[in-house]
């Protein structure tokens, strides 16, 4: 019989399932379950991300219904990893909304030219794709959340 792994997620060492501590890096994997993304979102905007951690579970202090609603429904303009901490992300996200916010409006009304069209239109593409691999991510349980390790 084969023993289930765990991966830690601050070193990616794969450990056995009883494993209490990572060989690795000396993360206590029992510490993630008191680990909260209101204390990460904090470190992350301190610049001090040393102890911020990815999960793919949901930390007790957000709530995964809200997660799924904002993704799906505010997910294209990075509504869903605002709400989670992840500001790179969300920022990109973002801006490539509002472009392609703007990309439709000028295209209904016609009024760029077919080159600066197609670009806008691929921008768009590239945004639709990320916004619906995070869809399937958050409900697969596959969408890494940071939370902040108390020491």
């Amino acid at each position: 019989m084969r023993a289930l792994r765990q991966k830690c997620p601050r070193c990616g060492t794969k450990h056995l399932e009883q494993d209490v501590r990572c060989t690795g890096c000396g993360l206590i994997f029992e510490r993630l379950k008191l680990a909260t993304n209101r204390d990460a979102k904090l470190a992350i905007k301190e610049g001090n991300g040393k102890d911020v951690v990815y999960i793919k579970d949901t930390p007790s202090d957000l709530k995964r219904s809200k997660l799924i609603l904002y993704t799906i429904f505010l997910g294209f303009f990075g509504a869903h990893c605002f709400y989670v901490g992840r500001y790179k992300k969300a920022f990109l996200m973002l801006v490539f909304g509002l472009i392609s916010a703007i990309a439709c409006y000028l295209s209904i009304n016609s009024i760029t030219p077919v080159e600066i069209s197609t670009l806008l239109m691929l921008i768009t593409g590239i945004q639709a794709f990320m916004w619906l691999f995070d869809i399937v991510d958050v409900c697969i349980y596959r969408f890494k959340i940071p939370v902040y390790i108390k020491k």
